[in-house]
């Protein structure tokens, strides 16, 4: 019998021989009646030699027909009428009608690689029948792989073949059809092959974008997601070998969890496979404290919180100044506030801050099953760390998990015994494997059998670490023999190309993640060279890719790859880096605090000293610029919370300038911008003379290099200065030597409410209100007049300023309650504080009591929130007053202290004046 094969490279057998056929189109006779089981004598001369006459075709298909019998030593058909020619089925066996072997056997090709030229006829009908055919392929291709993946059956491994053969061959005739590739990812998901079916979506995407320029469909990413947590499943639980005594405490611990252990003992893969344990319906958010990071402050919280809110916004239902709050204090909620009203997060309370964040948290929490995870916590900033104590003692429905260094920290100290205290804290020490455990990891983990030998000098090289375990035998058996653990990591990078290799160094600067667009900016080379060197280092799982907010961002898979990799550079090699990605982040905005403090990152590691005070001076600008000032512009600036130890950073921007004069270099205008903002923080301590020196020092450095923006402001802070001693005589000089400057537009603004208060304190309160009104005026004339709400509503506050002077106590009321209506409406937190101080007064002065109660409450309440203490020491004694009169004496008594307390930094008269008649009218009733 002979066995004629289609869907593969045609061929005939007979015994398992080959048997060879002489001429093309006898050949091209016997696959067109093998396929259509019959034909007419004219049907096959219209294929095959359409373009030669008919006398000479039939004789040339006599000819085939003859040729055909003596090649195949048999004659395989029947001819039942002269013109019909069949097929004697008994005599052949194909695979035309084996659906097993259709699918085998067929690549996408029908009569592959048999080409029959000179007859156009035959060419068509091969396309044609294969366009068929590719339409059975993939109906029935689809269906058996489906049944194949469905749940409920377990792969065999013929089944695993048959089913990736099939899905291979569906990608390889329409690779462009996604639902295909989603197949194919599939079928490696359910092999266990995961990184095979992360290739699979790669190739897909790198294909789409460069064919038809688009990017994999939504479900197609999806896909890739379902298969990296898989991966991601599998592969934690093959980590966390031998640690299923620990795996069982954290399921078993009631309160919060922290693992503490060395890096690499496997702290990470036990976690992952804690929360793979957890039920479905748990909701895991996760952030990573980064060590440079760790003097910015709330870094980790920035992102979990974000990831609350983009989750549950519809549940949180935040009110505007609930939002204002979180945007002062962490930066992702800039997006859904109006910048323009901004307040910093130094004028905020942060017990304030931690209210909020705590009900933000307990109200989700109630609802689905919260945890939060921080890794590395060892890095994590001071007040990260007093939230999360904060967090883990009030918010009784939620669960923090942590990893941590076995290494001291002050603060993790103090939230340990603090938590400890409570019975809310588990610590869960992670070491070492021993060298029975060790040998058990490494026979779990090695893909073939390891000799004795080897697996004692893995031991001894690792000390049984599992990170330098796994390492070790990702190295060639040769390369084990003679690997040092100090050399192993080295080894690692043995073989890269050279492309994948410059770009692994590009990643080595950064100490997160690197973006695919800034990877893109800073290498030297053809953008698909980058694509295929990126996917190698994702090949030897050297680097991770993940998705955030749309973009590709590239890490190391572990920070001990980077650790090496940045230590073995050559310092030049280092700074060069550092400083051309500082270069190309000075491109990104400048309105973005997250950006300054990359650039004083890499300018700082670049060793780079202009660089770095210029861009630390700036980011300490976004802090000080606001928090300094009395009645400070509202900048629109992306605010991040800064270092609750400002000396420590002062401390830094001096040794960066005693640093750059040594080396000689010219810095005058940074110098001067160092003494404002350090003049500008003393004073507000209430260092009056050693602030004024360095205010002096600012307007004589800003003289040599004729910066007159810089001599205006460092009058604008003898004036602060004198308005808050109530100095007149510094009050005329600093006025005179701002109105010498002949400043416009916002300084003349500012310059005019200086006159007026000046005109207020010498009592001439009618022309104040003249330069206040100008004053407003000329605020409201410039461009953004919402930028200077709280400046214009501080000029309505001394308007009703000169009206208490004058005893014109409505008046006072009514143009108090103005400015407050504007804070109001901006969510200005320290003017509603000042204002309803003032208003308070106002009523008070108008014996309207209840109404003076409410105001001074009122501001009270801002004054929790926040931490100026201009007014409020007023505040205090004038609510101790009516609380005294109203015979509430331990109220009286409570204010009398609060009142001095405040009053001390400050140091107004007139304050004092205040607390004075509180004093006398407390010994009054005592006595």
């Amino acid at each position: 019998m002979l066995h004629i094969r289609l869907f593969d490279k045609p061929r005939v057998t007979k015994d398992d021989e080959v048997l060879a056929i002489s001429l093309k189109k006898s050949e091209a006779v016997l696959y067109y009646i093998i396929y259509q089981g019959r034909a007419t004598r004219d049907e096959l001369i219209d294929l095959i030699w359409q373009e030669v006459d008919v006398a000479t075709a039939k004789k040339n298909l006599r000819n085939c027909l003859y040729r055909l019998k003596r090649d195949l030593g048999i004659d395989i058909f029947r001819t039942p009428g002269k013109n019909i020619i069949t097929l004697n089925a008994s005599l052949v066996a194909t695979d035309r009608d084996d659906a097993q072997a259709f699918l085998e056997t067929y690549q996408g090709s029908f009569l592959d690689s048999f080409i029959l030229s000179d007859s156009p006829g035959f060419e068509q009908w091969v396309r044609q029948t294969n366009q068929s055919l590719q339409q059975r392929y993939m109906q029935m291709g689809k269906q058996l792989v489906e049944q194949l993946l469905s749940p409920n059956n377990v792969l065999s491994a013929d089944e695993a073949a048959r089913a990736r053969h099939i899905a291979k061959t569906m990608c390889a005739i329409d690779p462009f059809d996604e639902s295909n590739v989603r197949l194919m990812m599939r079928v490696y998901q359910g092999m266990g092959h995961y990184h095979a079916a992360i290739d699979v979506y790669e190739s897909a995407k790198t294909l789409l974008a460069d064919e038809l320029g688009i990017t994999p469909e939504r479900e197609t990413t999806a896909c890739f997601y379902q298969v990296v947590n898989s991966r991601n499943a599998a592969e934690s639980e093959k980590r966390l070998y031998g640690r299923k005594k620990e795996l069982e405490r954290m399921l078993q611990a009631t309160g919060h969890v922290i693992v503490v252990g060395e890096a690499g003992v496997g702290k990470t893969a036990l976690v992952t496979a804690y929360c793979h344990h957890l039920e479905v319906d748990n909701e895991i958010l996760m952030t990573t404290c980064y060590q440079m990071e760790t003097a910015f402050n709330l870094k980790p919280w920035d992102e979990l919180l974000h990831q609350i809110y983009e989750r549950y916004a519809a549940k949180l239902m935040l009110k505007q100044p609930v939002m204002q709050v979180l945007s002062r204090t962490f930066p992702s909620f800039l997006a859904y506030v109006d910048t323009t009203q901004m307040e910093h997060f130094s004028s905020l309370s942060f017990a304030f801050v931690e209210k909020i964040v705590c009900d933000m948290l307990e109200r989700i929490a109630s609802q689905v099953h919260l945890m939060l995870y921080f890794e590395d916590l060892q890095w994590m900033d001071d007040a990260s760390m007093r939230l999360m104590t904060t967090v883990a003692l009030k918010c009784s429905s939620l669960r923090i998990i942590g990893t941590m260094r076995n290494e001291y920290s002050n603060a993790f100290d103090q939230m340990r015994k603090t938590l400890l205290a409570y019975k809310k804290l588990t610590i869960l020490p992670l070491e070492r494997f021993n060298r029975v455990q060790s040998y058990d990891f490494i026979d779990y983990r090695a893909s073939d059998q390891v000799r004795e030998a080897v697996k004692s000098r893995i031991f001894e090289e690792s000390e049984g670490n599992a990170f330098f375990i796994v390492e070790m035998l990702r190295l060639a058996p040769e390369q084990l023999n003679d690997t040092h653990l100090g050399d192993m990591l080295g080894a690692r990078f043995l073989g890269l190309p050279p492309e994948a290799e410059k770009v692994m160094y590009l990643i080595t600067p950064f100490f997160d993640y690197a973006s695919y667009e800034m990877l893109k900016r800073l290498y030297a080379g053809d953008e698909e060279n980058l694509i295929e060197a990126i996917q190698v280092l994702k090949n030897r799982f050297i680097i991770k890719e993940t998705l955030k907010d749309g973009d590709l961002q590239y890490a190391f898979t572990h920070h001990k790859l980077r650790t090496y990799l940045y230590d073995s550079m050559p310092a030049l090699k280092r700074r060069r880096l550092h400083l051309h990605i500082a270069e190309a982040w000075t491109e990104q905005p400048r309105n973005d605090v997250a950006v300054l403090q990359r650039l004083v990152y890499h300018y700082q590691a670049a060793d780079d000293i202009v660089g770095h005070l210029t861009y630390y001076l700036a980011y300490l600008e976004t802090y000080f610029d606001f928090s300094h000032e009395l009645y400070p512009e509202m900048t629109g600036y992306k605010m991040e919370p800064f270092d609750d130890r400002p000396e420590l950073s002062f401390n830094t921007l001096k040794r960066l300038i005693d640093k750059a004069h040594a080396k000689g270099m010219t810095i005058a205008s940074l110098e001067s911008k160092y003494h404002l903002m350090y003049g500008r923080y003393l004073i507000r301590q209430g260092y009056y003379d050693v602030g004024l020196r360095e205010i002096d020092q600012l307007i004589q450095s800003a003289s040599a290099v004729g910066d007159a923006s810089l001599i205006f402001k460092g009058y604008v802070q003898r004036m602060y200065h004198a308005i808050q001693v109530g100095d007149e005589s510094c009050m005329t000089d600093a006025i005179d030597q701002m109105s010498a400057m002949s400043p416009e537009g916002k300084s003349k603004a500012i310059l005019v409410r200086f006159q007026g208060v000046h005109a207020m304190l010498l009592g001439a309160n009618k022309q104040a209100r003249h330069y206040f009104k100008e004053s407003i005026a000329r605020f409201e004339s410039l461009p953004s007049p919402e930028r200077y709400r709280l400046n214009i509503a501080a000029a309505y506050n001394y308007i009703s300023e000169t009206y208490r002077n004058e005893t014109r106590y409505e008046a006072a009321l009514q143009s108090a309650q103005k400015a407050i209506a504007m804070c109001e409406q901006g969510s200005i937190l320290r003017g509603l504080s000042i204002f309803n101080a003032n208003a308070g007064i106002a009523a008070f002065m108008m014996a309207d009591e209840e109404r003076a109660k409410a105001h001074f409450e009122a501001a009270l309440q801002n004054y929790e929130q926040i931490d100026t203490l201009w007014r409020r020491s007023d505040t205090e004694a004038y609510l101790g007053l009516i609380y005294s009169r109203s015979g509430d004496l331990p109220m009286a008594a409570k204010m009398l202290v609060q009142a001095e307390k405040h009053a001390h930094p400050i140091d107004n008269p007139s304050t004092a004046n205040v607390i004075e008649q509180l004093r006398a009218a407390m010994a009054e009733k005592v006595g």
